[in-house]
């Protein structure tokens, strides 16, 4: 009996060795995984195109010249750039928008050396938002333009936006991207815009609106537009 005892209690001390390693290897594996779903692990390097390295399972939502764009929550995302100077610049942009309580631009979250995380925005970009509605909304045209009008108020240079960086969230609202030359290129009226709406075949509506509410603006355009 004393020998079995013995032999009994040498097995339940191996069990919970047995348990503890188990346990120990379980909180590696935890550990490890949050290491790669740490959204810091992935990098873009220079290159063309931009050389993207993502450890993680955080989705790819698109990339340009500067960065990647990769999907972190349902409200949040983070955008991962090749370059510090780009990083600053966008920062500064979204910084002085939040600063501002600007309703265009994107909630800034937060920085870090390589990285901006910002809202997710849901919604269609404002070609795919016309191509639905086969019109130009005049809420559209009013909205363009009091975003433009808050781009000078903000004191960007590039008073200007591609369609395709313009999202339409929900309760009508438009939300433009890609900051990183907003204080550094000068568009002192929407060229981008104006054209590739033209593109879209909206511009001479977007431009009758504009006449309509700013007959100020709209010559202003007019003279800039001349000056090329």
């Amino acid at each position: 009996m004393k020998k079995r005892r013995i032999a009994q209690h040498f097995i339940e001390k191996e069990m919970d060795a047995m348990f503890d390693f188990r346990k120990i290897i379980g909180s590696f594996n935890e550990d490890k995984k949050a290491v790669m779903e740490d959204f810091r692990n992935i990098t873009v390097t220079e290159g063309s195109p931009l050389i993207i390295h993502n450890p993680t399972t955080y989705k790819l939502l698109g990339q340009g010249a500067q960065g990647a764009v990769f999907q972190l929550s349902s409200d949040r995302c983070v955008k991962i750039y090749a370059r510090e100077k780009d990083v600053l610049r966008e920062k500064k942009v979204l910084a002085a928008a939040k600063a501002s309580n600007s309703p265009f631009f994107p909630e800034l979250y937060e920085t870090g050396r390589n990285y901006v995380v910002m809202e997710f925005l849901k919604g269609p970009t404002l070609p795919e938002y016309l191509k639905e509605k086969k019109a130009f909304p005049k809420w559209v045209a009013n909205q363009l333009i009091e975003m433009l009008q808050d781009m000078e108020r903000l004191k960007l240079t590039r008073l200007d936006a591609r369609p395709r960086h313009i999202y339409v969230v929900k309760s009508k609202r438009l939300k433009v991207i890609d900051h990183v030359y907003s204080y550094k290129k000068k568009h002192p009226y929407p060229r981008k815009l104006l054209e590739e709406l033209g593109l879209l075949g909206y511009r001479d509506d977007f431009m009758k609106q504009v006449l309509e509410v700013d007959a100020f603006l709209y010559n202003k355009w007019i003279e800039l537009q001349n000056q090329k």
